[in-house]
């Protein structure tokens, strides 16, 4: 049996088809719940998609509205609205500022390479000086990803270049395996003792209680899909199921509250950087702080922080919806076996910034 998302049927009718990527999905139909979905690389190359993002990234593409209306990650969403409405007079340069509000993905040339890439970021351009005598001396020739700033010899950089063939860069797992992705975004491989075996460890004995259902998603879908699994503890249910998103909406109560400020010290790991805070003596809660160039630059990278980078930091414990578990689970994959080459499983689980950061 095969079926189309409810929203996106109603929309198909009107417009011209979109390209759709197709899974099967068990569903126990007394709990309208999904179990899980049986998936090739395409659909798995999306969810190892989301752990390359960075973080200004998330936050900017969840602020846009799909077939679900915009989101936010609390702190995360706050930040980067500050950003974008700072005055560029406050960054060292226009250029600072579009560094944070459209980071780089370090791995852009294998999510460009997928079937879905949601992320908008531009791809990266390559520059070098107008003049090219200047740029062939072995002694001068720089290299931007930004146009128009200045090389040394004083010219713009302004020439643009293309950068060594990244064709091998095509997706993350090898295309000849299958996986099952749990509602909870568990990513195991698909093979008869996991099919078997799985459904009764979810306590469901008789298989004819299982419902088989072949859906197709569409790329403006899957923004959807990483709302939700931001949110959700069940996914996949909540997605290919339609029920309510969970989303608790945290109401500001404006109270008198009284004031007073404290000094603070934070340590770098090689010095240290002074903080006045103020806070809530009766709430003892911080209200706002007021500080110096070096701790909001520490802020402000955190836009840059690629997804996969800040669970390893944090050992996999992040709180935001079921991307832990699609954390841990890609971690327990073995890198020898279901990935495109070794130090693919390593550019997902410890993602780095993009060099330029």
């Amino acid at each position: 049996m095969k079926r189309k998302i409810p929203e996106a049927t109603a929309a198909a009718t009107s417009a011209s088809p979109e390209e759709e990527l197709t899974l099967r999905i068990l569903i126990e139909e007394k709990k309208n719940k999904v179990v899980y979905a049986e998936a090739g690389k395409d659909f798995v190359h999306v969810l190892l998609s989301f752990l390359t993002f960075p973080l200004g990234t998330i936050a900017r593409i969840i602020s846009n509205d799909s077939n679900m209306k915009k989101v936010s990650v609390g702190c995360l969403s706050s930040l980067y609205q500050s950003v974008e409405n700072l005055d560029t007079t406050h960054f060292w340069t226009e250029t600072c500022k579009e560094m944070l509000l459209h980071p780089r993905n370090a791995s852009e040339d294998y999510c460009q390479s997928i079937k879905f890439n949601i992320d908008d970021t531009e791809k990266t351009k390559y520059f070098i000086c107008e003049d090219w005598n200047c740029s062939c001396k072995e002694s001068r020739g720089l290299l931007s990803i930004f146009r128009n700033k200045r090389c040394k010899c004083g010219k713009l950089m302004n020439r643009e270049i293309s950068p060594r063939n990244s064709s091998n860069c095509v997706g993350f797992v090898d295309d000849k395996f299958t996986f099952i992705i749990f509602d909870d975004l568990r990513v195991i491989p698909d093979n008869v003792h996991n099919s078997v075996t799985q459904p009764k460890n979810f306590g469901i004995g008789d298989f004819n209680a299982l419902k088989v259902v072949t859906v197709s998603v569409t790329q403006k879908e899957i923004l959807d899909l990483l709302k939700v699994s931001l949110f959700s503890n069940t996914p996949l249910t909540d997605f290919f199921l339609r029920r309510k998103v969970f989303h608790a909406n945290l109401l500001k109560r404006r109270k008198s509250m009284v004031f007073n400020n404290v000094e603070a010290e934070l340590s770098d790991g090689g010095g240290f950087i002074n903080l006045k805070i103020f806070r809530s003596k009766s709430k003892n809660k911080v209200l706002f702080v007021q500080a110096g160039n070096d701790f909001i630059d520490i802020l402000l990278s955190f836009l840059t922080f690629p997804l996969g980078g800040v669970h390893n930091m944090l050992k996999g414990n992040s709180c935001l919806g079921s991307i832990d578990n699609l954390y841990n689970s890609i971690v327990d994959l073995d890198s020898n076996k279901y990935f495109k080459s070794l130090n693919l499983k390593d550019k997902l689980v410890k993602s780095l910034c993009f060099s330029s950061f």
